[in-house]
Order: C-alpha cells, then structure tokens, then sequence
C-alpha cells in the first residue's frame, strides 16, 4: 500500500479580515494507491501524533474511523486537543490504515501550529521573551495612575503607607511616599491689642486720647479649587 499526503488548516484560506476563533481543528487530505492503483473502498483509519520514531504518543484518535477512499482521495477531520505543542519536539503525523502503520510517518509542518495561537500557555510570555524596545513600555509595579472607572484587572486602589484612606486627597511632589498633611479650610484671626483713637473730650480738653481693645476675626473657608475627582490606582 502506498500513501500519499497532505495536511490542511481549517481556516488558512480564509481572507485576512477575518476575525473568528482559531480553529482546533485539521483536516487531514490523502490519496491511498494498492499496487500503484488509487483505492475505491472503505478502510479503517487510526491516526497518532508521535516523535518521528513513534516512540512517543503525544494524541491519538478515539477510535478507529471508516473512512470512505474515492479514487485514493479521502479527507479526515482531526481534533488533537491537549496536545501541549509548546513541549512537543520534531512531532509527526503516524497514520494506521487497516491496522497497518503507514511509513514514513508525516512531519507536522509550521501550519500546524496556528493551533497555538488561539491561546497561549499561560506564564509563557514573559518580560525577557519581549523584545527590548517593548519592555521600556511595559508599566512598572508601583506605578499610579488615574482612572475614571474602578481600577483594572492588576491593579489596586491607592491607599496611604499605612493604610489610609487618601480619597480628598492632592498629590504632593516629595522625595518618599506616605508623607500626609493640609487641610481643607482656613481660618484668619487675631488680636490687634490696645490701638490709640483720638476723641474730644471737654474735661480733658479735647486732646485726650483712649486706648481700647478690638479683634479682627474672619470666617473660615476652603483651599480647594475647582476639580474633577478621578481614581488613583496602583500597579501591582
């Protein structure tokens, strides 16, 4: 028996706008000859994804398949989910046809692992796998920022260096963070003491002068100018 094939990604031949979810699944095209004849009957197919010796079994079907071959074509959609492509070296395509394996067995091309993109392991990308301009642009821990919304996931609410509520408060430019002072309002007053004011007086000839205590108080009131409130958050 002699086989020839081929590996197709559901979805490459799509336009490049379109935005659905990357497909899981391949959809595998061969064409079987028996003596150099293309095979016009049904078989029992079997597929494994393995290292090219097969001596590790990284996927494998179900079950066996009846797959139906039409002048030595025929066309199997595979699904290998929990395969962890990331972790797999050199994989291949083994194919069993009739209980018989089908050498050589198929190395799995790049295309394949479009499968991978759909989602990325996680802990995979890290801050050194980033190419250097962009880890410039990643935002440190410890950074604030505003918001007007409720801080974003990885992101905490900006609370004081021991852990007071900071809502009211400005932001002072200062060598350390923590430091807490100012007020809302404030109030002017104080006593003058005695003050001179001259008066007539006819027993004391006109040209007296009296000496009298007064006080200027004024009414507290706010240091606040206008504003707009907004969210601090920090990186965490």
């Amino acid at each position: 028996m002699h086989l020839i094939l081929g590996l197709i990604l559901l979805g490459l031949t799509t336009s490049s706008s379109w935005a659905g979810k990357v497909p899981e699944e391949i959809n595998y095209q061969g064409n079987l000859r028996e003596k150099g004849v293309p095979m016009n009957k049904e078989v029992d197919a079997f597929f494994r994804i393995t290292n090219a010796s097969g001596s590790k079994v990284y996927w494998s079907s179900d079950s066996v398949q009846k797959v139906k071959v039409v002048y030595g074509n025929f066309s199997v959609l595979l699904k290998p989910t929990g395969v962890k492509w990331d972790d797999i070296e050199d994989p291949h395509l083994e194919v069993v046809i009739n209980q018989e394996v089908l050498l050589p067995r198929e190395p799995l091309r790049s295309s394949v692992y479009s499968l991978v993109s759909g989602k990325v392991a996680d802990g995979n990308i890290t801050k050194d796998s980033l190419n250097e301009d962009l880890q410039t642009r990643i935002i440190p821990s410890g950074f604030v920022g505003m918001f007007k919304t409720d801080c974003p996931k990885g992101w905490s609410k900006l609370i004081g260096k021991n852990g007071e509520d900071l809502t009211g408060r400005f932001p002072r430019i200062d060598n350390s963070f923590g430091i807490l002072g100012g007020n809302d309002s404030h109030n002017h007053g104080g006593n003058t003491g005695e003050a001179a004011h001259p008066f007539n007086s006819a027993d004391r000839g006109g040209n007296a002068k009296n000496w009298v205590n007064h006080v200027h108080t004024i009414q507290g009131d706010s240091n606040v100018p206008k504003f707009v409130s907004l969210l601090y958050c920090v990186k965490n």
